[in-house]
């Protein structure tokens, strides 16, 4: 009995070895997975500052005069905003106003604010007591 189980092991084995020799020996190769969703190129980001020249609170957009440029800035509701290092909305936007933001176009060519900064970049804490003078020492 146990010969006869021997003779049957030793049988499959070669049976499956046979079998992987004649169709390959290997598993098919696997095929890259189909990209979830095609990896859309995003568009180049540009950094813009300058001096807001009109407002339009209905389209809402800014019409900012950089380097002798006139460049009409849409806002999104994604855009963030911020004045003096805090947050801020359109409404406090003002003609005259120093801006800096960062956009990049949209499907139909308009330049979009990813962010934009009104006013003057806010001074760091570090930098502002790095300005200050220490007291002068008097003998």
């Amino acid at each position: 009995m146990r010969t006869q189980m021997k003779c049957l092991l030793a049988l499959a084995l070669f049976a499956a070895s046979a079998t992987t020799t004649v169709f390959g020996g290997e598993a098919a190769p696997k095929q890259p997975a189909a990209p979830a969703a095609a990896k859309k190129k995003q568009p180049a980001r540009q950094a813009v500052q300058g001096i807001v020249k009109a407002i339009d609170k209905t389209a809402m957009t800014l019409s900012v005069e950089s380097k002798g440029k006139l460049r009409t800035i849409h806002m999104t509701s994604r855009t963030r905003l911020s004045k003096a290092g805090q947050p801020a909305t359109f409404g406090d936007a003002a003609v005259g106003d120093e801006v800096t933001a960062q956009i990049q176009k949209n499907a139909s060519g308009e330049e979009e604010a990813i962010s934009l900064r009104l006013g003057a970049k806010a001074e760091s804490k570090k930098a502002a007591k790095g300005s200050q003078k220490p007291p002068s020492k008097k003998d």
